[in-house]
């Protein structure tokens, strides 16, 4: 009953409904999974049986190629909600960006005027290219912190410019990962729920649950149904960061199974991370 409706989710990029405004700058970053690993690690921890000892971690390798920043969103709170005023865009998009969107026929040259505005984000595109790999740059919005002056200029200092990964988060943070699960398609309760198979005497069917409720009235959906499974939005929370590292220096012999060898910047994170090879996930600043 946790996530309601399991339905496909519309789109790959992520939807994030909070920005934690706990440092200055970019509160986020785009990248693409790689694969998981596991890591050797010397255990710190205060209150750990193993404390001082090598232990083995499972970790997620995710792969964060520069990105580029397409446009400066100004947003205004109001009692409905926010609303986007302005959106300047930068005035060197690249070819494969301006392919990916419908740019206005006629553009006026904007300035970025603070009146009456609440904060900023930036609207930034992937670089698929830099990995090797064929993708579509998807554009996002990402949240910046400080204050309203501060965002302004960090905004105007990287307009149509390159931002690297290790610009927005260090070794040691914790994060939130956005992204879409894998898609399993349209599965029975068993797989989906978890249900038992009935005893091999039983009527009528051999899977599923018992009843699903009354014949008149309500027949309620907390009763395990067949349906959509997997492919939905996700978050996990509180992914630490353990290291910043080029691809090529952990890249097994062969290169990773669905990607191949990652050719920029990687980060590696503790634990699984949702989703297949090549999905875009997107690392936030962690909200808890």
């Amino acid at each position: 009953m946790q996530y309601w409706h399991r339905s496909r989710s519309h789109t790959l990029r992520a939807r994030v409904k909070y920005w934690h405004p706990s440092k200055k700058g970019l509160l986020g970053f785009p990248g693409y999974k790689v694969g998981m690993r596991h890591a050797m690690v010397k255990d710190d921890r205060k209150n750990s049986l193993t404390k001082g000892a090598l232990i083995s971690w499972p970790v997620t390798i995710i792969e964060c190629p520069p990105i580029k920043v397409a446009g400066i969103l100004c947003y205004e709170r109001t009692i409905e909600g926010i609303k986007q005023k302005t959106c300047i865009l930068a005035d060197n998009l690249d070819a494969t960006a301006k392919r990916a969107i419908t740019l206005p026929k006629t553009t006026t040259k904007k300035e970025l005027s603070l009146q009456g505005i609440s904060f900023l984000r930036l609207l930034i595109h992937t670089q698929p290219k830099l990995t090797g790999f064929k993708k579509t740059p998807e554009f996002l919005e990402l949240g910046l912190g400080g204050t309203l002056q501060e965002q302004e200029t960090f905004a105007k200092e990287h307009l149509g410019k390159e931002i690297a990964i290790t610009d927005s988060f260090t070794t040691g943070t914790l994060v939130d990962i956005h992204g879409v699960t894998k898609g399993k398609g349209f599965q029975g309760p068993v797989k989906r729920f978890g249900v038992h198979i009935r005893h091999h005497k039983s009527e009528k069917t051999k899977r599923g649950p018992g009843t699903l409720g009354p014949w008149s009235g309500d027949r309620s959906w907390t009763v395990a149904h067949a349906g959509q499974m997997g492919y939905h939005l996700r978050t996990e929370n509180n992914k630490l960061l353990l290291s910043t590292q080029p691809g090529a220096k952990i890249t097994p012999a062969g290169g990773f199974l669905h990607y191949g060898q990652p050719k920029t910047t990687c980060v590696i994170i503790k634990g699984s991370v949702q989703g297949p090879a090549k999905r875009l996930v997107t690392l936030t600043t962690a909200s808890r």
